[in-house]
């Protein structure tokens, strides 16, 4: 993979320890330590450049050969994400409201490292603003009982 994407020109995130600055910068395989793992979409981008190297995409939905085309999933590695979502899922809402989410953050992180920060980000808001609406519903829930 580094091969590839040092000769792709693969653009990926440098690694800088002392700031939270993220920087994106040309993959060179002569420096690795100097570059985070990639992520979802650099690994993406460069399993699709090679492909587009080796094979003619547009050539095949020109001709009708093939209509789209679509990278594959893992399996086991969606399965995965699915049972430790599903295991933290309650303890990630509650820490949503009382302040100690990071320690629940495991699903949101397999996420980010599968699909990328964009769909992390959102299943992130998404589990925010759930956790939020629960206090007002309880308050809707009692102000009916109390109208029956």
């Amino acid at each position: 993979m580094n091969e590839m994407a040092d000769e792709l020109g693969v653009e990926t995130t440098l690694q800088e320890n002392k700031t939270d600055v993220f920087i994106k910068a040309p993959y060179n395989k002569s420096v690795p330590h100097s570059f985070i793992v990639f992520d979802a979409d650099e690994r993406m981008e460069a399993i699709e450049e090679y492909l587009g190297k080796e094979i003619d995409f547009d050539y095949f939905m020109t001709s009708g050969i093939i209509e789209q085309h679509y990278m594959l999933h893992k399996r086991e590695t969606v399965t995965q994400i699915l049972d430790s979502f599903n295991h933290y899922k309650w303890r990630l809402i509650r820490g949503m409201i009382i302040g100690n989410y990071p320690k629940y953050f495991e699903p949101l992180n397999m996420i980010k490292n599968y699909y990328g920060e964009k769909y992390a980000f959102e299943y992130a808001f998404l589990i925010h603003y759930a956790a939020w609406l629960l206090i007002p519903s309880f308050v809707g829930l009692f102000v009916v009982a109390k109208m029956v």
